[in-house]
Formats: structure tokens, sequence, C-alpha cells
């Protein structure tokens, strides 16, 4: 069996639940005093400059006016007689509250065209992702390029009740172990995502909460402390958008409000 971490912890088993005993680091500081959510919002929709430093830097970037409103309202139509859950599903790994709609692209055109085909997000995942490396085919080199593909695309409806969601890296499920660093490294992500707000998304009904800084973090550095300052919640409107990798600590929060929260998610990788 392959690992990159089992053999590090051994587990520990309490009346039949088995716990893993961590060190935990018991601060994480300040990543950056003062920082709002405007520092890391790019001017439009166009700034890709912008756009890369704040993914650079803050493992994110808020990208207003994403789609029209108009368009999620088609959405929205295409895939409302697809929402779902399971049974199974007890806060694990959504709540109960929660329904979704996996594979997207398939039951909503508007989505293929206007989020998944978006140029941005393309251009975004192919500067993040994108591998160009040379290969050795008989006698002849050959420079290849990886390129990107859809991973995946859930549209999730977040019903009135709902609670928090744990902290997780999307990346984890290409067993991706990161390495704590001091500033950027391209090469080593594996994901990067797009969540458009297909309605008003804020603190109050279940907004996507994030740890700015935490795509720098190590493998395990989620089980310590951190400065709150370094936590938001996404404040998006209909038709906004949020860019972010694959390592960045991220989870939905819980809807104290009596209407829906609707928003999809969508993840490239490399092809």
């Amino acid at each position: 069996m392959n690992t990159k971490s089992l053999d590090f912890y051994e587990p520990l088993e309490i009346d039949g639940q088995k716990y893993i005993k961590m060190t935990k680091k018991e601060d994480q500081g300040v990543y950056e005093a003062g920082v709002t959510q405007e520092a890391f919002t790019a001017k439009d929709k166009y700034d890709y400059k912008g756009i890369v430093e704040n993914l650079e830097r803050y493992g994110l970037c808020i990208v207003p006016s994403f789609i029209e409103p108009s368009k999620c309202d088609q959405i929205l139509e295409e895939l409302d007689p697809h929402f779902y859950r399971h049974d199974a599903w007890q806060g694990s790994p959504f709540p109960k509250e929660t329904t979704v709609v996996t594979r997207a692209v398939l039951h909503s055109p508007t989505v293929l065209k206007e989020v998944v085909s978006d140029r941005l997000f393309c251009d975004m995942a192919n500067h993040f992702l994108n591998e160009k490396n040379y290969f050795l085919t008989g006698n002849v080199i050959r420079k290849c390029s990886s390129g990107i593909q859809l991973n995946s695309g859930i549209v999730y409806k977040v019903g009135a009740g709902a609670g928090d969601q744990g902290y997780h890296r999307e990346d984890h499920i290409h067993h991706t172990i990161h390495q704590a660093c001091d500033s950027f490294q391209y090469g080593k992500e594996t994901l990067l995502g797009v969540g458009v707000a297909f309605t008003d998304m804020n603190k109050a009904n279940g907004a996507t909460r994030v740890i700015i800084g935490s795509h720098l973090w190590g493998p395990h550095d989620s089980c310590g402390k951190f400065d709150k300052r370094m936590e938001f919640h996404v404040n998006a409107a209909k038709g906004d958008a949020v860019l972010f990798l694959g390592s960045l600590y991220h989870a939905a929060s819980a809807n104290h409000t009596l209407e829906d929260r609707i928003a999809g998610y969508f993840f490239m990788s490399q092809g």
C-alpha cells in the first residue's frame, strides 16, 4: 500500500471509535493585519494580473459579475428537477438540509456554456495547472502539455437550518499532501475551482467561508489554532464568483435564514 502520512500516526481506539493523535500548531499567526474582502476582490473579470496575484497571495479571488443574474435563473430552472440527497448524509459530507446536483454540466447546457467554458476560468486553470515537459518516445524527444479537464461540478442547495461544514482542502481527493511554504510555489496544485453564487450569498445564509493564506499551510496545520482574522465568509451577489486553489481550506457555513442558498462549484484538474 502506498501512503504519504499513515506511517506517521498510530490510531487509538476508544469505545469503538478510532482517533489519531496529532501535534497541534499553537499559532498560525496573522497572515495580514487589517485585510478585508476588498483586498482579494478583482476590479473586474478582465483583471487577469490582479486575479493571479490574489490567488498566489491569498489562495482565492472574488470576481464580481462573473455571469449575468438572468443566466443564474436559467441555470436553476434547468437544474431544479435534479436536486437530490441520500438518507445516509447525516452531516457528512453535507448537512441533512442540503441537496445537490452532481455532474451539473450534464443537466444544464447553460452551466457548460457560461461557467465551465468561461474564458477566465479556463485561462486561470491553464495558468495554475497546465504543465509542460519533455518525454522520450523511441529516439524522439517530445514536448508535451498536460492541458486541463473538468474534474467535478456540483451545485448545492443549502436549506434553512443547515449547520457548518468542516474545513477541508478540495484536493484531498487526489491525496495531495502539501508542505508548508512561505510563498506560493507553482507545480504543487492539482485543482483550481470556481464557485458561482446562483443566489445572493452572505454570512447569514451559509456563505462559503475560507481561511486566507491557508494554501501555504502544511498537511495538518488546520488542526491547530489560527487567527480568526484570517477567516472570511464570502459575500457575493447573484452572478458573482470566487476562484480558489484546491489547497485552500474552505467550508460551507450554517444557513440561519428561511431561504435556500444555492451555489455551484466546479473544479479543473490536469488533463
